[in-house]
């Protein structure tokens, strides 16, 4: 037997989520969401896009790797920082995505 081919098609992706407000970056098997913070509207509407993007998943009965994903502030001072916990969730369980300082792409 043959090696096993599985292929995810994410091109309706940007499409789905064309009303976010939220900057989206794919590369390859990886998306991003980005948003410039600045009150607590920004937070929520971001908070909203990431069940959105989580929406699209579950409709393409495709499962996120909650351990991979998180949040990473950029802040040119430290007194910005935001301390916003952010979720995802898989119908069951809520998940709080963890603070990280670095990412690797790609």
């Amino acid at each position: 037997m043959g090696p096993l081919l599985f292929i995810i098609y994410i091109n309706d992706l940007p499409d789905y989520c064309n009303d976010l407000h939220t900057k989206l970056y794919i590369y390859a098997d990886d998306t991003k969401l980005y948003r410039h913070i600045f009150n607590t509207a920004d937070q929520d509407k971001l908070q909203n896009d990431i069940h959105r993007l989580n929406d699209w998943a579950n409709e393409w009965q495709l499962k996120l790797i909650v351990d991979k994903c998180c949040r990473m502030t950029y802040t040119a001072s430290i007194s910005n920082l935001c301390d916003t916990k952010y979720y995802t969730d898989n119908g069951k369980m809520r998940y709080e995505l963890a603070n990280t300082d670095s990412v690797s792409d790609l």
